[in-house]
């Protein structure tokens, strides 16, 4: 890999490129007046665990395998795997009887790993497209058992699921749900998150479990067992609230 003091800006390169980012680069959860004032801290290069900036300086990349570097930045085996790929087979149509084999063989491996007769993969480009998929793929399952009221899903208060209008209709985060934006409610019901934090005064942890799992039977009575499709918990990183 290059070493970062190679990837290091002259001042004009840097005031050009931090320019052209306020007038072009839209990011996700853009803070746009802070944006206009402040530019951005712009990223050039990584390494394991790090990432440089365009001066050099050295950061931990403290969220990065909250989304996709995991397995940390800079491997060379990744690159060369990415590499060979490419040059081999960078995209195939996977749309009706085609096919190929690298998706063939993760789509084994997962099935491999995952509990019970789970045995089928969709892939899917990430995890708001996932969710947004299954709830989909319920609708579509349901209207082909000839039970169209059985649509109904259960999701958590302040959790997060993605970042398409369905997704944050089903997370229902808090800091999410601006009134900017327009929601989904048909069909979508909440329930406490398990937070111990945010549980009700004088409730230990045996007390809350057993509160949530009431909340949630109740909640499946109020709509109706033969309504209810299917429950979308939170994920474990966005309990908070």
């Amino acid at each position: 890999m290059a070493t970062p003091t190679q990837h290091i800006f002259s001042a004009a390169e840097e005031s050009r490129l931090v320019k052209a980012d306020k007038a072009h680069y839209m990011h996700g959860y853009h803070m746009f007046d802070e944006h206009a004032e402040q530019g951005s801290l712009n990223i050039v290069a990584g390494d394991g665990a790090y990432i440089y900036d365009t001066q050099g300086n050295r950061f931990l990349d403290a969220v990065g395998g909250m989304w996709c570097t995991n397995i940390g930045l800079g491997r060379e085996e990744m690159a060369l795997a990415i590499a060979d790929q490419v040059r081999l087979l960078a995209y195939s149509n996977p749309f009706c009887d085609m096919s190929n084999n690298v998706a063939i063989q993760l789509c084994e491996k997962l099935a491999s790993l995952a509990p019970g007769d789970l045995d089928h993969v969709f892939l899917t480009t990430g995890g708001s497209t996932a969710v947004d998929t299954a709830y989909r793929l319920i609708q579509y399952y349901q209207n082909c058992r000839g039970k169209p009221e059985k649509k109904h899903i259960i999701a958590r208060y302040n959790a997060y699921h993605g970042s398409t209008t369905l997704t944050m209709s089903i997370g229902n985060k808090a800091a999410d749900r601006v009134p900017e934006f327009d929601y989904a409610h048909e069909r979508i019901h909440h329930v406490s998150n398990p937070n111990p934090y945010r549980a009700p005064d004088g409730m230990d942890e045996a007390q809350f479990l057993e509160f949530l799992v009431k909340e949630f039977e109740d909640k499946i009575l109020a709509i109706g067992a033969d309504q209810v499709a299917g429950f979308l918990p939170s994920p474990s990183w966005a309990r908070a609230g």
